[in-house]
């Protein structure tokens, strides 16, 4: 069953991904981009993403807490701390699925 899990969603780079469908308009037929192997789905529909997500931005505040204010990545870590609490606020709304 892990390997059904496992393959059940597909990452791309979002550059890479919109790259290939102009391409693909243009010319027809291509291989699909590579996938991103190190890369995990988590869906807002799931009853445990918010909590995950929410945890998640919690590490990058504690990071955060850490650095100095100097520190020239606190301001792209606060943006992705950020983008995690939205993104944990969206789930805990929509949460309505055991995962599948």
């Amino acid at each position: 069953m892990a390997d059904s899990i496992e393959e059940k969603y597909v990452v791309f780079d979002k550059e890479k991904f919109d790259s290939w469908l102009y391409d693909v308009h243009q010319r027809g037929y291509l291989p699909a981009p590579e996938r991103v192997d190190d890369a995990v789905v988590i869906r807002e529909q799931d009853i445990f993403a918010g909590p995950a997500l929410e945890m998640y931005s919690a590490a990058i505040t504690t990071a955060l807490r850490l650095l100095p204010q100097e520190d020239p990545t606190v301001r792209r870590l606060t943006q992705i701390r950020n983008y995690f609490r939205r993104c944990a606020e969206r789930a805990y709304e929509k949460a309505t699925k055991v995962p599948d």
